[in-house]
Order: structure tokens, then sequence, then C-alpha cells
């Protein structure tokens, strides 16, 4: 394991070219921070997945539940294609006096359903090209797709204590902000519980709902050096490292009881 370790630092020291903080924002809130290119791009990329999550799932849902009709229509129609062309195949509706064969009701309400998939889709694709914030309700899904739900007063407190405007969301300076206050804080003082979930998901990159050792290593690597590496992979891992037998993963609630365990700090930090 120690071996592996050590191999995978000198790759990421010889191939690391995002170590410097050299993207300087000024943010509407008036402070002014300073990133590395990999921090930007990563805090970027959680913004854009947190921010309108819960209304993003419910478009998604239904544009799922749409198709899953558009599917099963289509399994009617081509059931209906290999029957005999008699009285029986006729639906005779007498206030309508509509004569129309199974087969051709199908394929109109295919018409309907397409349409109305189309209208769905365009719906999302408006939605996704509006600027969002990040609210109560798209915290507390993800935290429950998670599997760590919190007691609302928790949500609004973890909001409360970003949301520099007042305005009861985070919006992409704040979040920026929180996250470098908490990277560059060394009295252990800044508020980090929200920190604390934007934290887990830099290190998840590909949303599989929970981390990996080897998510975290290079995230850790440019932000302590190789001499802390072992030790903040201690930290987090603990029992759960593999080199100690475990399975090497964490959970959103197993990283928030590692990281909120060190009471008044941020995550990661020595």
């Amino acid at each position: 394991y120690y071996f592996v370790l050590d191999l995978l630092t000198f790759e990421m020291f010889e191939n690391s070219t995002t170590t410097q903080r050299n993207v300087t924002k000024k943010l509407s809130t008036g402070h002014t921070i300073y990133l590395t290119t990999q921090e930007d791009r990563m805090l970027k990329r959680v913004y854009d997945y947190l921010a309108g999550y819960a209304q993003r799932m419910v478009h998604i849902q239904k544009i799922e539940n749409k198709k899953a009709e558009v599917v099963k229509n289509a399994g009617v129609i081509a059931a209906s294609k290999g029957l005999p062309s008699t009285d029986s195949n006729v639906i005779l509706k007498s206030y309508k006096h509509d004569q129309r064969t199974q087969l051709e009701i199908q394929t109109d309400a295919m018409f309907q359903l397409k349409d109305e998939l189309q209208d769905l889709e365009d719906k999302f694709k408006a939605f996704e090209a509006q600027k969002h914030t990040i609210g109560f309700k798209d915290i507390d899904v993800v935290l429950r797709k998670l599997g760590a739900a919190m007691h609302k007063k928790n949500i609004e407190f973890m909001i409360w204590e970003v949301d520099e405007q007042g305005d009861g969301v985070i919006d992409w300076d704040e979040f920026q902000l929180t996250y470098y206050r908490n990277i560059v804080d060394e009295s252990g003082c800044e508020p980090c519980t929200f920190f604390h979930v934007l934290e887990f998901l830099t290190f998840d990159e590909n949303n599989k709902g929970y981390i990996i050792e080897d998510d975290c290593m290079e995230i850790l690597f440019a932000r302590h050096g190789s001499s802390k590496l072992e030790k903040e992979l201690q930290f987090l891992f603990g029992n759960q490292l593999r080199a100690a037998g475990g399975t090497g993963t964490l959970s959103l609630s197993e990283y928030l009881a590692a990281t909120m365990g060190r009471t008044g700090r941020r995550a990661v930090v020595p």
C-alpha cells in the first residue's frame, strides 16, 4: 500500500501544474479569493450539481416517466400490428362515433406522448439555461439521496452560515467564499457545516454517492503536499483504509462523522 502511495505521490508531483493559487477572483460579497485552477474547476462542477438540484430532479423524473409511457405504448402498437383486422379490433364510442382501430388509437396516442415528451424536454432545457442558486430543498434532497438526511433546522443553519447576502440561498460567490475561507483558515473557528458537504462532493467527482481513497489523493496532495497526505487519508478513512483491512470507501454519513468529530475544525486539515 505504501509503495503504491509513494508512486502515486511522485506521479502527482510530476504532473501537477495546479498547486499554485493562480486564479484571483473579486466576489460580489466584496472579498477577494485565490484558487488553483483545479479548485476553480471542481467548485464549478459541484455548484452546478447542487444549484437547482431539487427542481432538476423533478424535471428529469417527469421526462423518464414520459419516456416509459412512450416505450409501453410502442409495445402495444407492435402487438396490435400482429392482430387481424376484424370487428373485434374496432373501438366504437357511440357518443363520438369513433370507429378507429386499436392500432389507430394507439398510434394517435403515440404522437401525443411524443409531443408531451418534447414539451418536457424543452422545459428542462430552458430550466438548465437559467442561473440557479442553492436553496433548502436542493441540500435536503441531496442529503437524503446520499443517506445523510438532516433536520430542517440543521440545514437552515448550514445555509445561514454561508449566506452573506441574507436572502436564504447560497449563490456562486458565497459558495466560493465559504470554500476559500475554510481552506485558508488556521484558527479552526470558520463555520464549516456546509463546507463538509461541499468537500465530500468535490471528492466524489462522478457522483457515485460515496468516495474512495483514490478520489481524495490528488486534491489532498495539491492542498497539503506529500508530507501530510498519508495523515489526511488516515484521518478521513481510519479503519476503512484498505491498508487497515477496510473497504477503502466512505459514505457521506461516515465522512461527516469523521470530519465533524474534529470539533471546531474544518475538514481535512492537520
